[in-house]
């Protein structure tokens, strides 16, 4: 019963109500101890696997493809070697690590909103720079259009005089020589 017991490492619970405590603790030893044969059985059979696909990997195989293996950091007492959060008088507390995530987080996105601040303040500055230099273009072509006809402003001693040297007429009772001594007057003031 025990052999059986030892091979399923189980037991019914009918017989396990049966036994007096000093029977179920030897029991369930020879149980554990059972379990930990076996994983040593299992931990050398595959120990003896890793061995022999390592001395294959050593022999020379050109169409055989690459595997990858983890291997493990292994501490002072040759297990893996572990870190549990908080043990250390150094480690963060947990509210402290979110603190500093979202601490960083923010600073992403305003490293991120910053960029994007000035690639718009770079756009608008380009749109303004080539509206100033269209407006200044347009400045130069008109100042230019000026220049080309200053002299349309400006007439000569001879064209002035030309219309005194022809006497004119006034003759108060006609219409007719009124309006062209008028005429003749604004002519004079104006120019």
């Amino acid at each position: 019963m025990l052999q059986q017991i030892l091979k399923d490492l189980w037991v019914d619970p009918e017989l396990l109500a049966e036994l007096d405590e000093d029977m179920k603790q030897t029991l369930f030893c020879h149980m554990r101890q059972e379990q930990i044969r076996r994983w040593d059985m299992w931990d050398k059979q595959q120990e003896e696997e890793c061995s022999l696909r390592e001395r294959k990997a050593l022999q020379p195989k050109s169409q055989e493809k690459k595997q990858s293996r983890v291997q493990f950091l292994m501490g002072d007492d040759g297990e893996p070697w572990v870190w549990v959060m908080g043990e250390h008088a150094d480690d963060k507390t947990i509210e402290e690590i979110l603190e500093e995530e979202a601490i960083e987080k923010a600073r992403k996105q305003a490293e991120k909103e910053t960029e994007e601040l000035r690639k718009n303040v770079a756009v608008e500055l380009t749109e303004m720079i080539d509206f100033n230099q269209r407006q200044i273009e347009e400045y130069e072509t008109v100042t230019e259009k000026d220049e080309e006809y200053p002299m349309d402003l400006y007439c000569t001693v001879d064209e002035i005089r030309e219309p005194s040297m022809h006497p004119v007429s006034l003759d108060i009772n006609g219409e007719k020589d009124m309006r062209a001594a008028f005429q003749e007057m604004t002519i004079s003031k104006v120019i």
